[in-house]
């Protein structure tokens, strides 16, 4: 998203408005702290089996179900220069990367119950982000390496500077009360903070998680309306509401040791989302930066599971509701 520019010798300025503008003091440091989570429970499923083009539903009993997944990332951000509306140099360094993702399945008196930890190599690591004018791009190093750390050159793919919501600021000069409208990139930006920090289970595949996440950015589709609320000891209150949806479409490859009559059967998951939104971003109107947002709001799932052969094909049908929050501050 490219916004006008306006030039400073000690910020960074990328908004025309007076007021609600990015320009983080250069040489400052900001430590910001990301939490997310969500809390789904199955609410409806149902079973069609096709056969010869005809569809019959399947009854089938529906379990209890819930997915509870939630983060916490901490970065710490020092603006070393600016130069035509943008950090032209920002080092971060990764103090905390945690995610957890519980489930729990329930069904004539037998219990599932699993919990899946993801980590990331890049924890302890410093990037610098500097700016290419000829790429129209940032160039990412590691940084600040002790003599004993090594970290691999692909744990750089996918990160982004966008972690300060200057995407939810107006592109022009605001009063109070007014209103403007973002686009869906602005809630990508809220929910991935940093990019791609590359966050794995033990047993996860990164070519399948990054597929997940292009996917579910590139489907994104929606706007959020913002609210210059008010304005009290220097901070702004802006509120947002807004509605998003999005879709990701998985082939599933059959074990190794499935026997050869699977192999004739095509399995994929489809899954959509619906996300509710609302919540409010504080700016500090002197430092020129974020100071909190808090976002909360209702999801649904709506997961697919499809198995196809040339004669039947199986479609299960589950969709899962409840509610999520996001939130990140800054000091």
């Amino acid at each position: 998203m490219k916004l006008p520019l306006l030039l400073g010798s000690l910020a960074c300025l990328s908004l025309a408005s007076p007021e609600l503008r990015f320009a983080p003091e250069e040489g400052s440091e900001v430590t910001k702290t990301f939490t997310s989570g969500l809390d789904l429970t199955l609410d409806s499923m149902e079973v069609l089996v096709t056969v010869h083009g005809e569809e019959h539903p399947l009854d089938e009993a529906m379990p209890e179900m819930t997915i509870q997944s939630s983060s916490t990332y901490v970065f710490r951000d020092a603006y070393q220069a600016c130069a035509d509306g943008r950090p032209t140099k920002l080092k971060r360094h990764f103090e905390t990367l945690e995610s957890q993702v519980k489930r729990h399945a329930e069904l004539d008196g037998k219990v599932e119950d699993s919990e899946n930890e993801k980590a990331s190599d890049l924890l302890g690591a410093t990037v610098q982000f500097t700016w290419d004018d000829s790429e129209e791009g940032y160039k990412l190093a590691f940084a600040d390496q002790a003599e004993d750390e090594e970290y691999d050159e692909a744990l750089l793919e996918g990160q982004r500077v966008e972690a300060d919501y200057t995407g939810l600021l107006p592109k022009e000069e605001v009063e109070l009360k007014d209103t403007w409208e973002i686009d869906a990139e602005a809630f990508y930006w809220i929910t991935s903070p940093g990019g791609d920090l590359h966050l794995l289970a033990e047993d996860e595949d990164a070519d399948e998680s990054d597929d997940f996440d292009e996917q579910f950015h590139e489907n994104l589709d929606g706007t959020i309306e913002c609210t210059l609320d008010g304005i009290e000891d220097g901070i702004a209150t802006v509120l947002l509401t807004g509605t998003f949806t999005t879709k990701v479409h998985m082939d599933i490859e059959p074990p190794e040791d499935a026997p050869e009559e699977a192999e004739e059967v095509e399995t994929f998951r489809d899954m959509g989302f619906e996300y509710e939104l609302e919540g409010k971003l504080l700016w500090d109107l002197k430092a020129h930066r974020a100071q909190s947002l808090e976002v909360k709001g209702d999801v649904v799932l709506t997961m697919e599971l499809n198995k196809r052969s040339e004669v039947v094909q199986v479609k299960r049908i589950r969709v899962m509701k409840g509610t999520y929050h996001e939130s990140g501050t800054f000091e």
